[in-house]
């Protein structure tokens, strides 16, 4: 089924027909020069934006890292999304977050959203993705809309915020009942620098490199306190505190193929939502830390939408408000590490956590 992009700011309807359209905002996606695999017979081309007036190339964005049971974190679904008459796809991070009126909804990263009409693959469960024999997986094929936040700026604006976009598909399946994540909600605390998150993705294992070894890893990363980042990306891009959160570990990173993925917290209730991957400065290079949308500030337009676009009185998304994290780490605090700024002259690179590229 075949989703429709329209013009940032435009909203749907209710449900039926009506949510079958959605008012998306992202920026311009080029095609990179980079070498092309096979997955499962499917071409696999990386993908890249650019910020041409910036000289700045955001190209997609796990390093380091260990391989992981997608049982463990059931809500990620590496998500693959194909426009309308393209040989190759785009792959992507995402996770269930419930489901409303009879659709299941999946939360991602804007940028990742073509331009045009395109198609919609959300695959749970995944051991590898170029095995077509994983008796675990699954997949939602039957997209029918796709909205982005409308405040979404992008890489020629000089920041990229509000980076999140919801996908919902008709279809479902069994083992989505046990495979639903919990969001922050807007009252989640902010972590202190240093407290301990993860992120999770099919995406490569090195900055420019291939998507080929299509495995499910994560990264321990540590929180970095926002007044520190900013000063990193001073002169690219604006960071905001109120809708960004950033996080980093020596050798570690989300890379190429991660992005929309999530950024969790495990308190002692379990395993909370608190971001999804955005952009950053190549992947895991010492002193520049991810960059991810802060979803606890977010709540009220991810329920609103849900309920806006599924025509449904209620959902089953769930939301913490962090009543249970860890002492210590519940408020955010400048970072104490020594933090070089961006080489004027090389900004040349900063890379989204976009994607790599798969074929339905």
């Amino acid at each position: 089924m075949t989703l429709a992009r329209n013009r940032r700011g435009s909203r749907s309807g209710g449900g039926g027909a009506a949510a079958r359209t959605a008012g998306l905002a992202r920026a311009t996606l080029v095609l990179a020069a980079l070498a092309s695999q096979t997955v499962s017979g499917a071409q696999v081309v990386p993908a890249q934006e650019t910020a041409a007036s910036k000289s700045i190339s955001l190209t997609p964005r796990i390093v380091g890292g260990e391989v992981i049971d997608p049982v463990s974190e059931p809500w990620i679904a590496a998500l693959v999304l194909t426009e309308s008459g393209a040989s190759s796809s785009t792959l992507c991070g995402s996770s269930y977050i419930g489901s409303a009126g009879g659709y299941q909804y999946i939360l991602t990263a804007a940028h990742c959203i073509p331009d045009g009409s395109f198609s919609a693959r959300a695959v749970f469960l995944s051991n590898d993705l170029n095995s077509a024999s994983d008796s675990d997986q699954y997949s939602l094929t039957q997209g029918v809309g796709v909205r982005t936040h409308p405040d979404f700026t992008t890489a020629s604006d000089n920041s990229l915020q509000n980076d999140l976009a919801l996908i919902w598909f008709e279809d479902s399946n069994s083992k989505l009942s046990s495979a639903q994540v919990t969001l922050a909600s807007s009252d989640f605390p902010r972590l202190s620098n240093g407290a301990n998150v993860t992120v999770s993705g099919y995406g490569a294992l090195e900055y420019g490199g291939p998507n080929d070894d299509l495995q499910l890893r994560q990264a321990d990363l540590n929180i970095v306190g926002t007044s520190k980042c900013a000063q990193n990306y001073n002169g690219v891009f604006s960071i905001d505190a109120d809708v960004q959160v950033c996080a980093a570990a020596p050798g570690e990173d989300s890379c190429q193929g991660d992005s929309g993925g999530p950024l969790m917290y495990t308190d002692t209730a379990g395993p909370i939502q608190i971001g999804l991957v955005s952009f950053g400065y190549e992947c895991a290079v010492q002193g520049y830390p991810g960059v991810y949308t802060r979803l606890s500030s977010f709540e009220n337009w991810i329920n609103s939408t849900v309920l806006d676009t599924s025509g449904a009185s209620s959902s089953t998304l769930t939301f913490s408000n962090g009543a249970n994290v860890f002492a210590g780490e519940g408020t955010e605090q400048p970072s104490a590490a020594t933090m070089q700024g961006l080489p004027s002259l090389l900004l040349a690179i900063v890379s989204f956590f976009l994607f790599g590229s798969i074929s339905a």
